[in-house]
């Protein structure tokens, strides 16, 4: 990534989100940056680190917080970070140390083959560990937070509001992976605390799932989620206001069934689809991956980067290493 790059991208997550005098000045400050390093444009780029974490912290010391959260899950001791840039992809992902507060709304444990949800009704924190399989009733939220180090996660429609938990690792000390949700004040969060680090690696994997149900015609507010290590499947919920996804090693494929107004979609390690069912009349859009094709409408356009239209909402669809892909409908 050079310095232009960097700084479009840059404008691209501040702009609307500062005064434009204070934006002005970031990007002043970052222009003289590059201009004044002796190293080259893409050496700069890859040590300041993505632009979206730099404007993460810019909006931060600036007093707004990049990532609003109403009623958050266990506060994280450290943040999962992983530096794109355009020709050379790193993929970092750090474990994120989670502790667990009291929660209203847990998980009621089932075993049997069956996944009849269940209401939820217990305050007690429930551990789901190897060979679990939970399905909860949920009430209607309207938010959705999500940040989970390992799992497979699908959010779909259906006739009621559920949420599955599958935890089939390989972990059988006390101190397993698990699983977590709070369902409080319209906001559904759910976490994993992480791994143990002297857990071998080949006991992270196998079947964690996170499986999310809403009834059809359901628009959340808004929608933000970080997964470590596993594929994304969004079908068709509608998401009115801001959706934000982090996913570091795996693909990640959403289909909105309606028009969002602002979408920030990274992966660091796999394919990114977008698809939404409005025009493009009404979006402006970048387009970013390090070494994959990327698609607008099924025509390929120029290789690491594309921007376009002119539209009050906005999209922003990066990955380090896989093909990017946007459909409007």
């Amino acid at each position: 990534m050079n310095k232009s790059q960097f700084l479009k991208q840059l404008r691209y997550r501040l702009e609307g989100r500062l005064p434009a005098e204070e934006l002005s000045d970031v990007l002043s400050y970052y222009e003289a940056y590059f201009d004044d390093s002796e190293e080259d444009e893409e050496t700069v780029a890859e040590r300041l680190g993505s632009p979206a974490s730099v404007a993460e912290q810019v909006l931060k010391d600036a007093g707004e917080s990049a990532r609003r959260v109403t009623t958050p899950p266990p506060a994280p001791a450290g943040r999962r970070r992983w530096v794109v840039p355009l020709i050379i992809a790193i993929v970092l992902v750090i474990v994120l140390a989670i502790f667990v507060l009291p929660s209203t709304l847990l998980l009621a444990l089932r075993t049997d083959s069956s996944r009849t949800p269940t209401v939820e009704t217990t305050t007690t924190p429930v551990l789901v560990t190897d060979n679990s399989d939970v399905s909860v009733a949920l009430t209607p939220f309207d938010a959705l937070e999500l940040d989970v180090d390992v799992a497979s996660v699908q959010i779909k429609t259906g006739s009621e509001w559920t949420i599955r938990l599958v935890n089939r690792s390989q972990d059988t000390s006390e101190d397993s992976y698990q699983l977590n949700y709070r369902n409080r004040d319209g906001v559904l969060s759910v976490w994993s605390t992480p791994y143990p680090s002297d857990v071998p690696s080949a006991q992270r994997s196998a079947d964690v799932q996170v499986e999310v149900t809403v009834p059809e015609g359901t628009t959340l507010d808004r929608a933000e989620l970080t997964i470590g290590v596993g594929d994304l499947v969004w079908e068709d919920c509608t998401v009115s206001g801001r959706m934000n996804v982090e996913n570091g090693v795996g693909d990640a494929t959403l289909k909105l069934a309606a028009p969002v107004k602002e979408a920030d979609i990274l992966t660091g390690t796999g394919d990114l689809t977008f698809e939404i069912a409005d025009s493009q009349s009404g979006y402006s859009w970048l387009l970013s991956s390090g070494t994959g094709d990327i698609r607008l409408n099924g025509e390929t356009m120029q290789p690491f980067w594309s921007e376009g239209g002119s539209g009050q909402r906005t999209l922003s669809l990066v990955s380090g290493t896989g093909d990017v892909s946007l459909v409007f409908q």
